[in-house]
């Protein structure tokens, strides 16, 4: 059963563009719709579960577009643009460490890659805010969020590892991913 052109070839290329943007376009629409206020002043939400997903998915640099570009995009729209370099690079990142760990360095989709990337995507993605506010807004500003962001990342990790072991794999098999 031909199950659709590889990605090297002219349509496998424009397969990757339209996953590119509707994983993209989940991140949006999965930060935004379901918000949990922080006395932070933040919010928790699952945008860190498509983040991670992506990464195992599609792999490393096309989970930093996802997570960049889809997480930025949530933060202006949803009034927080001065998080937007800190959330492009951070979330970027988290994409890339799950896909670079999860997919690229896992080619037999070991669980064990799959954990230790979601972990350590998890783990940037908390480090990387706390950095990020400590340079942008000072200290003050970045204590308090590590606890929502630390709740975040647990979240993320587990759901995107219950995600990808229930649609991911069998997704990526019929798709030639």
């Amino acid at each position: 059963m031909n199950n659709g052109p590889p990605y090297h070839s002219p349509s496998g290329k424009i397969r990757e563009i339209v996953f590119l943007g509707l994983l993209t376009a989940l991140v949006v629409v999965s930060t935004m719709s379901i918000r949990i206020p922080t006395p932070t002043g933040g919010y928790i939400n699952p945008g860190d579960i498509i983040v991670i997903f992506s990464g195992f998915f599609l792999g490393g640099k096309r989970g930093f577009i996802i997570g960049g570009f889809g997480s930025a995009l949530a933060d202006l729209l949803g009034g927080y643009p001065a998080y937007i370099p800190i959330t492009f690079i951070t979330k970027g990142t988290e994409g890339f460490i799950a896909g670079y760990i999860g997919r690229d360095l896992n080619n037999r989709e070991n669980f064990l890659n799959l954990l230790l990337g979601a972990i350590l995507a998890g783990f940037f993605m908390v480090t990387g805010y706390f950095a990020g506010e400590t340079i942008f807004f000072g200290l003050g500003v970045a204590l308090p969020p590590l606890i929502p962001n630390i709740f975040q990342a647990f979240t993320g990790i587990i759901g995107a590892l219950l995600v990808y072991k229930l649609i991911g794999k069998d997704i990526r098999r019929r798709l030639i991913l």
